[in-house]
């Protein structure tokens, strides 16, 4: 990131991103680490400071991304978080799914009990 930013003029950036460190990315955000709290907290306050290295990621990686700083020493907690945070939330979607099959078998049935298996016809939209 500091060598596209020098090559494009950009040289406030390459000093409040000299001690940096893409740590992460998911498709629409780039997590990156500052050795100073306070280089993080600019990043994360000053829209203007963000959304030029914003456009220096996104020159990068052809794609438009937000950009969020996290403090070093933070990094392993925000982090750990995270994964505990996507892990809940994909048993709790798998947990949902399960039980929403569950209840269209009952429906059917229901529907079968009622009417008979002969006038019932079950269609799978998916």
């Amino acid at each position: 990131m500091i060598d596209h930013a020098k090559s494009n003029d950009k040289k406030s950036l390459v000093s409040l991103l000299l001690n940096s460190e893409p740590v992460a990315a998911s498709e629409d955000h780039v997590l990156v680490k500052f050795d100073e709290e306070i280089h993080c907290e600019i990043v994360n306050k000053d829209d203007e400071k963000r959304n030029n290295i914003e456009s220096v990621v996104c020159n990068i990686v052809n794609k438009t991304v937000k950009v969020v700083g996290v403090p070093a020493d933070q990094w392993l907690r925000v982090r750990a978080e995270y994964l505990q945070n996507r892990n809940t939330n994909e048993t709790h979607q798998s947990e949902k799914q399960s039980t929403q099959q569950s209840q269209q078998i009952d429906i059917a049935q229901k529907a079968k009990d009622l009417f008979g298996e002969e006038t019932v016809h079950l269609v799978d939209e998916d």
